[in-house]
């Protein structure tokens, strides 16, 4: 399974997960301003930057940071957007998130009420992590369609490329939203 399919296989809280878990691990010295490049040798990205190698695996280096598409073979603007998305999130915009999600096809973030998301910037996203963990809490379990997407596309190619990561970590999708006809043990087979 490429990047673009495991985002879009991804449930919302898996996403945020992907940028809380990315940022405390920091695959990448975390430099907010920066979506991937280096610094004196060393790989320097932002919030996204790391949430792309936490959900992919890929090591980013001096050498494959600035092509990260190629690095991760996937489609530049998909990843391009999916920064994007994921730049909106760790500023605490929902709704800009959400944008790009429905663009691309991959899970909307529902919003909290009353849940104050922080600014998450080079010197204190440690410490703001946990409004994010409890936006990642209250999202539902399973994937929420986006409307006018083509969902059965999705699902062949699901169906063509099993989820390849471990199942503590692999998407829990309503399959019955997908194609009414399959039951979910039929799916999972």
């Amino acid at each position: 399974m490429n990047f673009e399919q495991k985002v879009k296989s991804m449930t919302a809280s898996q996403i945020i997960m992907a940028m809380v878990d990315g940022l405390k691990a920091e695959h990448v010295k975390v430099r907010m301003a920066s979506f991937g490049s280096t610094h004196g040798g060393v790989c320097v990205g932002c919030a996204a930057t790391n949430a792309i190698c936490e959900i992919s695996g890929v090591v980013f280096t001096p050498k494959n940071i600035f092509r990260r598409d190629l690095a991760l073979m996937a489609n530049c603007d998909f990843v391009s957007d999916f920064e994007g998305a994921i730049d909106a999130l760790r500023a605490g915009d929902v709704d800009d998130y959400n944008v790009y999600a429905e663009n691309h096809g991959f899970a909307v973030i529902q919003e909290v009420e009353g849940l104050d998301l922080p600014f998450l910037d080079t010197e204190n996203y440690l410490e703001n992590l946990d409004p994010y963990i409890r936006l990642a809490e209250a999202q539902p379990d399973y994937f929420t369609p986006v409307e006018g997407y083509d969902w059965q596309e999705v699902f062949a190619n699901l169906q063509k490329n099993p989820v390849d990561f471990e199942m503590e970590t692999a998407p829990a999708v309503k399959f019955e939203t997908l194609n009414p006809a399959m039951s979910e043990a039929q799916a999972l087979k």
